[in-house]
């Protein structure tokens, strides 16, 4: 299984949490660096929070949508202070 290495940006609920994957690109005509990303809905049983960055494994579909786990958070956010 590879493991993909995302950042948190959204948590529905307990259970579920959107994870976004940067990745960059050379362009094939222009040869320039280009940035992509895109947002995997991962099933989770561990706590995590809006800008962790976590370690997610593909499986089973769960649902319609969910076809990843949260399998370990590299890094917890950062509180900011107000």
């Amino acid at each position: 299984m590879s493991q993909i290495v995302g950042k948190v940006v959204f948590v529905k609920d307990e259970k579920t949490a959107k994870v976004l994957v940067e990745r960059t690109i050379i362009h094939p005509v222009y040869k320039k660096v280009v940035r992509k990303h895109k947002n995997y809905a991962c099933h989770t049983n561990i706590a995590v929070a809006v800008g962790d960055i976590v370690e997610i494994i593909s499986c089973r579909p769960i649902s319609k949508t969910k076809s990843f786990e949260i399998s370990a958070v590299v890094k917890k956010a950062e509180k900011s202070a107000m």
